[in-house]
C-alpha cells in the first residue's frame, strides 16, 4: 500500500464511503470518517470510541486530506466519536484549486465517500473469526475519497443557496460557485436574498401542500438565471 507524502509509515488507511453533509456556510459539510461495527472490504472492524489520540492543527481540529495525499490538504475538521461512528464537521479552505475541486464534486454527488488515515496503538488490534477488531487508534486524517472500503461511510449533507443563513453566506457562494467578483457577488446577494427569504417564509405552507405550485421551481430557475446572467 502507498503510503501518503510526509505521514509517519506507519498511518493505515481506512476507508468508509462516508455520509457527507454540505451544511452551515459555503464549503463546510458533515458525515462519517468511520463506521463502527461495520466489517469493510478490507476484512477490519472499528469497534465503538476506538479512536483515543488524534493528531491535530493549532486549534484542535483534524486536517482533512483530498484522497490521502499529504500534497492536499483542503481543509480541517471538528471530529467526534458517537453510538454510530466518527462524526466529522469540516469546512474546506475553498481559496485552494483542490478544495474548490473536491467542493464541487462532492456537491454533485460525484464523490460521496470518506476514509480515515490511523495508526493503531499497543494493544489495540485482535483477529476473530477471520476479521481483525481495531480497538485503540491514533487517528491522523480524515480524506474525502472516490472510492471508500466501508459502504457505510459517507458525506451526508453539502452546503447550497438555499441553506444560507445570511447574505454574506450567499454572496460567499456565488463567488465559489459561479467564479463572479467580490463586486458582483455582493450586488448579485443583495438582489436574491429578499427572493430567497420570500420563499422561505412559504415552506410551511408548501410542506402542507405536499407539492409546489406549477412553474413554481421553474419560475424561480428562471429568475435566478437572469440574475446571474447580468453580473456576469
Amino acid at each position: 500500500m502507498t503510503l501518503p507524502l510526509a505521514l509517519p509509515r506507519q498511518v493505515k488507511r481506512l476507508d468508509s464511503p462516508a455520509e457527507f453533509k454540505f451544511s452551515g456556510k459555503a464549503g463546510s459539510f458533515e458525515g462519517y470518517s468511520a463506521v463502527f461495527n461495520n466489517l469493510d472490504s478490507g476484512g477490519d472492524v472499528i469497534l465503538p470510541g476506538a479512536f483515543q489520540e488524534f493528531a491535530q492543527t493549532r486549534d484542535g481540529k483534524t486536517i482533512i486530506l483530498y484522497q490521502h495525499s499529504a500534497r492536499d490538504p483542503i481543509g480541517k475538521a471538528d471530529v467526534a466519536q458517537d453510538s454510530h461512528g466518527l462524526h466529522v464537521r469540516a469546512e474546506l479552505a475553498l481559496d485552494d484549486p483542490t478544495a474548490q475541486k473536491a467542493y464541487t464534486l462532492m456537491r454533485d454527488g460525484i464523490i460521496d465517500s470518506m476514509s480515515v488515515g490511523y495508526d493503531v496503538l499497543p494493544g489495540g488490534e485482535s483477529f476473530k473469526n477471520g476479521r481483525r477488531e481495531l480497538s485503540r487508534l491514533k487517528l491522523f486524517e480524515c480524506s474525502v475519497v472516490t472510492w471508500g472500503m466501508n459502504e457505510l461511510a459517507r458525506v451526508e449533507t453539502v452546503k447550497s443557496a438555499m441553506d444560507c443563513a445570511n447574505p454574506r453566506d450567499l454572496e460567499h457562494l456565488l463567488r465559489e460557485s459561479l467564479f463572479l467578483s467580490s463586486r458582483k457577488a455582493k450586488a448579485a446577494s443583495n438582489l436574491l436574498w429578499p427572493l430567497l427569504n420570500e420563499r422561505d417564509a412559504q415552506d410551511d405552507e408548501r410542506d402542507a401542500r405536499k407539492s409546489a405550485a406549477p412553474g413554481e421551481l421553474a419560475a424561480f430557475a428562471r429568475e435566478l438565471d437572469q440574475i446571474t446572467k447580468s453580473f456576469k
